[in-house]
């Protein structure tokens, strides 16, 4: 009996180390990636506890809303070791956003939202007021490749291109067949779409592949088509049938999703209109929690941010390895024999996006005939 009980404090005590030493090995786990970051990381890291939130302002579908926010929140902590808060808040439009911060940095005022979301018009509209963070993003970016820096950060550092994707034409497939669908751009411009197409108040995606003559020469001729005006994201009016047409549609990844998920929708790439477009991330210098700010985007640049875009978005940025769009992108580049066309850091300023504001204006007036 006696040596019964020995062997059995003998297990408890094999027992106890090896529950410690899965305990102390789990606690390691949770951190081996802080341990890992970058000197100039680490140095942010203490004001960004002192921090602790970052506010995050997008459309309800962009970056997958509130979800894609909570998402971003948990990966963030995790790879950084911290316990920050997220708040999100529904926004408008990138341009409207955009004129709002400028209006707060020269009023004084601290920004609304820590982290800008741009497109390529808001990319030239901050390079021209200087409203932005330089940041080194190199020294908090250290698994990207110098070359591939140079293709996704700004020339003055201030801007960080974070995804990248096609643009298309959506159509509903209850009510168009994939035979009949619009496979161009000039398609769009056949009679039997009369009132059966629309495209956004702000003209996303219209521009860069066309001279802009030719440009504001379409869109004029599109509007006597155009069924209505639309934001991004609010593909229900899509699928209800409300507009059986949609281009150009800014988020096919948001779309495959919904498509994935059984929903009456299909996409091409205009043949005639073969196109990127590009979202960037900065640190406006009002922010209000600027550590935050740039730990996040370099965040978002790492595969487990990229992931999280993912998931969040349906794509990522093509540039990165691993990337999901970059399969997309050289399938599309397979079946057409071309090569996509674009504004990126390396070219969007020298882009005339005054073609893109006066077609979204044509657009607009047309609606009030």
């Amino acid at each position: 009996m006696t040596n019964q009980i020995r062997s059995m404090k003998r297990s408890a005590r094999v027992l106890t180390t090896v529950t410690a030493a899965a305990a102390l090995l789990a606690a390691i786990q949770g951190v081996s990636t802080a341990a890992e970051l970058s000197a100039a990381a680490k140095e942010l890291i203490p004001a960004a506890k002192k921090e602790g939130t970052l506010n995050l302002v997008w459309g309800s579908s962009t970056l997958g809303g509130s979800k894609g926010a909570k998402r971003f929140e948990e990966g963030f902590n995790k790879h950084y070791g911290l316990d920050h808060k997220f708040k999100f808040t529904v926004g408008t439009h990138f341009a409207g956003q955009t004129r709002k911060l400028i209006q707060e940095l020269n009023a004084g005022q601290k920004a609304f939202m820590d982290v800008t979301l741009a497109g390529g018009p808001q990319f030239a509209t901050w390079a021209k007021y200087k409203g932005l963070v330089n940041v080194n993003w190199g020294s908090l970016m250290p698994q990207i490749a110098p070359v591939t820096l140079k293709q996704i950060v700004s020339a003055d550092n201030t801007m960080v291109e974070f995804i990248g994707r096609p643009r298309v034409i959506v159509y509903n497939t209850n009510l168009i067949k994939a035979a009949e669908a619009p496979k161009s751009m000039r398609d769009l411009l056949d009679p039997k779409w009369k009132g059966k197409i629309a495209s956004t108040p702000y003209a996303a995606g219209f521009v860069a592949v066309w001279p802009k003559s030719e440009l504001i020469a379409y869109a004029r001729k599109l509007t006597g088509n155009l069924g209505g005006l639309m934001r991004c994201g609010e593909y229900d009016r899509i699928t209800s049938g409300e507009f059986p047409i949609f281009a150009i549609a800014c988020e096919p990844g948001r779309i495959q999703q919904d498509i994935n998920r059984g929903s009456p929708m299909a996409m091409v790439v205009p043949t005639d209109f073969m196109g990127l477009d590009h979202w960037y991330f900065g640190v406006p210098k009002h922010s209000r929690n600027p550590a935050t700010a740039k730990l996040f985007i370099a965040w978002i640049m790492t595969k487990s941010g990229q992931d999280a875009l993912y998931k969040s978005q349906g794509s990522d940025m093509y540039l990165l390895p691993g990337s999901r769009t970059a399969k997309v992108l050289d399938k599309i580049r397979k079946q057409t024999g071309q090569e996509f066309v674009g504004a990126d850091v390396t070219n969007a300023l020298t882009i005339d996006w005054k073609a893109s504001r006066a077609v979204a204006k044509i657009f607009r007036e047309s609606r009030k005939k």
